[in-house]
């Protein structure tokens, strides 16, 4: 697995915030993942390499420079996979201040609930470091609720002000 760049501007794809949303609803993962007795909150997004533009597009998007990772394909378990493309933030200060502001109360169903889990997790876990608990507490008290960022994505972030 290795980094792979943000890509040549004349080739980004720009779609809009719902379409991405849209995307994460399908394809990504809140979680937490072990590293040693640790455990970190993690937002992962996977996908064949014939989607890179969309990775792209949603690291692009998000400001995630540094979290989109090139998969070889491999034949572990006599099942034969594809390039892939992986999307993988676990820094608390992207967490905080792009992925919960820009998911927070936008997802729907089965990952929003994964999504609101997710927060939760970081401040009941005794294995998960103390900046993450600080997000939960943010959450906790409201923060989120009452300092919304809709109208900072839709100016700063929409092609051709689409939502």
């Amino acid at each position: 697995m290795h980094l792979l760049t943000d890509g040549a501007p004349e080739r980004r794809l720009t779609v809009s915030n719902e379409y991405l949303r849209g995307l994460v609803e399908g394809e990504g993962c809140f979680t937490l993942c072990r590293h040693g007795k640790a455990k970190i909150p993690t937002f992962a997004l996977q996908m064949h390499a014939r989607d890179t533009e969309l990775l792209l597009a949603l690291s692009n998007r998000l400001r995630l420079h540094g979290s989109l990772y090139e998969i070889e394909e491999n034949n572990r378990g006599g099942i034969e996979r594809g390039p892939a493309v992986r999307i993988m933030v676990r820094d608390a200060f992207t967490i905080k201040n792009v992925l919960i502001p820009f998911f927070y109360k936008k997802l729907h169903g089965h990952k929003g609930q994964q999504f609101e889990k997710w927060i939760s997790q970081m401040g009941s876990d005794i294995a998960v470091s103390k900046s993450f608990k600080e997000i939960y507490t943010l959450y906790a008290s409201g923060y989120y609720d009452t300092n919304p960022v809709d109208k900072f994505w839709e100016s700063h972030n929409n092609p051709a002000g689409s939502a």
